[in-house]
């Protein structure tokens, strides 16, 4: 992927310093860049929704929740 991509993390409550360190260092290894812009997206319930450019990891409660109603 190309690091020109935007890179949008949203969680249910702001991230530790800790766990921006660890995502900054996976992100950089997958993409390229570091850099993320941070969003506290309570609607989540749990777990992260991560934004790639038009690419959409949606790793939230609220998604699996989703997914489950839909089997």
């Amino acid at each position: 992927m190309s690091s020109s991509k935007s890179v949008v993390v949203e969680s249910v409550i702001p991230l530790s310093a800790e766990q921006k360190r660890v995502l900054s260092s996976l992100l950089k290894a997958r993409v390229g860049s570091e850099k993320f812009t941070e969003k506290v997206n309570p609607t989540l319930l749990g777990g992260l929704r991560v934004s790639i450019g038009t690419t959409q990891y949606d790793m939230s409660l609220t998604g699996k929740l989703s997914q489950l109603r839909n089997i």
